[in-house]
């Protein structure tokens, strides 16, 4: 089953902001530097997300420096609150940090073992598809939202477009109700980083609930169009 109406106009300029923001505790590993978008060098401190799905660490995963925010340092352990920039590699994901989003934890605190390294999401979304699916191996079924965000790109001038993938549980789902979640609206979500999909390169988060629903405008000319066209 697909929620996807026959005519939904996307209403999103080339520039608005789609943010997707990431919470939790990261250890930055050896510095290096990745391409930007526009050609340019991005310096970088290599880190891992370890993915509550099967508990493989995703090692392409990188923390950008950020002249706004305090000096990060190789080999320590922060808390950072960043946003996730537009890919200049395929397979590369980088974490911008924002102002006031960035917390080194002390030596002592910094080796305590985390319970579950849970990474929290906070985004603003464009809901491109909704599809209902039954898990691989597991005898219940979810439903898979796959919202367009955009991270700033500096070496662009623009914002640079990805996609996110956002499971609901059927409970979850209903409770929020098909409209709200239909193509084409632009939505607020919030839940907590479980997978990556190589195959699409792309995130997959646990939705916990959504808010500030911008429902799309239904193409009246396109229903008047085929109305004529079918009498």
């Amino acid at each position: 089953m697909s929620l996807v109406p026959n005519s939904i106009p996307t209403n999103v300029s080339d520039n608005a902001r789609l943010p997707i923001n990431w919470s939790g505790v990261f250890k930055l590993n050896t510095e290096c530097l990745r391409l930007s978008s526009g050609g340019g060098i991005r310096e970088c401190f290599q880190s891992t997300v370890v993915l509550l799905v099967g508990r493989r660490p995703h090692l392409r995963f990188f923390v950008s420096t950020n002249p706004n925010v305090p000096t990060l340092e190789a080999n320590q352990s922060y808390r950072l609150v960043g946003e996730m920039l537009g890919r200049s590699n395929r397979h590369d994901t980088v974490l911008s940090p924002l102002a006031g989003g960035v917390i080194r934890l002390e030596e002592y605190e910094a080796q305590l073992p985390q319970p579950l390294p849970v990474i929290t999401v906070a985004s603003r979304g464009h809901i491109m598809r909704c599809v209902r699916r039954r898990v691989v191996g597991q005898d219940y079924e979810r439903w898979v939202i796959t919202a367009m965000h955009n991270g700033w790109d500096d070496s662009l001038g623009s914002v640079a477009h990805f996609l996110v993938l956002y499971e609901a549980s059927l409970k979850l789902f209903n409770s929020i109700g098909v409209n709200n979640l239909s193509t084409g609206n632009i939505v607020n979500f919030s839940g907590v980083v479980i997978n990556y999909s190589p195959v699409g390169r792309a995130w997959v988060v646990e939705l916990r609930a959504v808010d500030h629903i911008v429902t799309a405008r239904p193409d009246v000319s396109a229903w008047k169009r085929r109305a004529s066209a079918s009498t």
